[in-house]
């Protein structure tokens, strides 16, 4: 569940461990947005087993009140897309739905299911966009008349648990194995000094594709996101999953010059967050590699990967 903060920011719920063998199904969820005010254009997600990893439903979805709203679409992070998506809209891969429509879609997809977490890469991002899209009716620019929601609770989505998926990976690159590759590839660290571990690059390391480069398309996004989830439970072999943790929280743990043997030094990150009650839940060691073929292999010969 997500508050909201007196600078109108959501703030993740208390940390805790949920165990996958008793969850129903994770909202996986991909945004695409026009401009500095997180408008979302493109919403896709897809609902997926988490208890054996199998995908039940996919939707992408063009929001209409933004798509067609020219002051939002022309922002600088959409305005380049504007005919792409119209192509896509036309070939049926993508839906036209409005804002209330998208809140109504969530909210029976919460009633169909039992839904135990909403899932994303960097879900602060994500989850404060899609509130922003629903509420936002004072900025520089006054977008709508209305807001579609009043209170959080009008849209099920937000009473859910977050799992962030860049904080579940950290298990990848945490790893000795990532920091070599990374190193070997000789790829430039960020400004503060670690090393990159966003989708795109986690995504080369795993199918050992140094070209990879993301689409920022919603589902192809979601696909990428899905298979770093799949790699990451394979490397965990546990059934736990940490949600309400911001993955900015495991960033420490991409130092180059951090390499974890074994889950130690992973521990001591767990216990900053959750404190003592739950040490020793995490028992891995983060040298491994999941190898992209091992990977690839279980996805195609089966669809419940775990």
């Amino acid at each position: 569940m997500i508050t909201i903060n007196e600078k109108n920011n959501i703030v993740l719920g208390e940390p805790k461990i949920l165990n996958r063998s008793r969850c129903g199904y994770g909202v996986w969820l991909d945004t695409e947005t026009c401009n500095n005010d997180k408008m979302i254009f493109d919403f896709s997600i897809k609902l997926v087993n988490l208890k054996n990893g199998s995908i039940k439903e996919e939707h992408s979805f063009v929001i209409e009140d933004t798509y067609k709203t020219k002051k939002i679409i022309m922002g600088q992070y959409s305005k380049l897309k504007r005919k792409q998506y119209k192509t896509l809209l036309k070939s049926g891969y993508y839906k036209m739905i409005t804002r209330k429509e998208l809140v109504d879609f969530l909210n029976n997809l919460f009633d169909t299911y039992k839904i135990s977490c909403v899932c994303a890469f960097n879900i602060e991002f994500d989850i404060q966009a899609l509130y922003n899209t629903l509420t936002y009716t004072n900025s520089r620019m006054k977008y709508f008349k209305e807001p579609i929601i009043n209170e959080l609770n009008e849209l099920k989505f937000f009473e859910c648990d977050m799992l962030d998926l860049w904080a579940y990976a950290s298990i990848i690159f945490a790893s000795n194995d990532y920091k070599k590759w990374y190193i070997s590839k000789d790829y430039k660290m960020t400004k503060k000094g670690f090393l990159k571990t966003g989708v795109e690059m986690l995504t080369r390391y795993l199918k050992e594709n140094g070209k990879f480069v993301e689409a920022h398309r919603g589902q192809e996004d979601l696909d990428n996101e899905y298979n770093i989830f799949v790699s990451s439970a394979l490397l965990r072999n546990d059934k736990k999953l940490l949600v309400n943790v911001s993955g900015l929280k495991a960033l420490s743990l991409a130092k180059p010059n951090k390499i974890n043997r074994k889950s130690k030094q992973y521990a001591m990150f767990i216990k900053q967050i959750l404190e003592n009650w739950y040490r020793g839940f995490y028992k891995w060691g983060l040298s491994v590699r999941v190898e992209s073929i091992k990977l690839n292999k279980e996805l195609e010969k089966n669809t419940q990967p775990f």
